[in-house]
């Protein structure tokens, strides 16, 4: 990045009250690290931020319809829709018939699909460290658990209204 957009960005940041322009916050950490990680993850790993987080999501979740996947990876119906068809041609996720709804397909990975997982995962855990070197393991693990309590609680006041 420019020095330009950095002074940018730091003058933009100093110009925000807290906790005001969260999302703004939230979708510029997002964007920078998805643009900067997605070749990363495609030349190391052969896949990219989506594929991958589609992949991490059914690995977390197996047996799950593909419409709650695509609601939790953030990805417009018919971007799931390729996203899955791709990791499916790949041999990394399988679409089995729900047992119950035969009209819902419910996705599971496949042994191929948990080696990725785990590929990505270690690029992962360097990619943190080499983008946040002066955070602690400590630290990190204060602060993912700091956005998991934020999202629940967005989530439980949004379910409250």
């Amino acid at each position: 990045m420019k020095k330009k957009e950095v002074d940018f960005l730091q003058q933009m940041l100093g110009q925000m009250d807290s906790p005001f322009y969260l999302s703004y916050r939230f979708i510029a950490l997002s964007e920078l690290v998805t643009r900067e990680n997605d070749a990363l993850y495609k030349n190391e790993v052969g896949l990219g931020i989506k594929e991958l987080r589609v992949l991490r999501l059914v690995h977390l979740n197996p047996g799950q319809p593909v419409f709650m996947i695509g609601r939790w990876s953030f990805a417009e119906k018919a971007m799931t829709s390729k996203l899955v068809g791709k990791l499916c041609e790949l041999g990394l996720l399988e679409r089995r018939i729900d047992g119950k709804d035969a009209r819902s397909l419910l996705l599971y990975v496949t042994p191929a699909g948990a080696e990725k997982v785990k590929a990505a995962d270690a690029a992962a855990h360097r990619l943190f460290a080499q983008h946040f070197p002066s955070m602690s393991p400590e630290r990190a693990a204060q602060l993912m658990g700091t956005l998991d309590e934020l999202i629940l609680e967005f989530v439980s006041s949004a379910t409250q209204a």
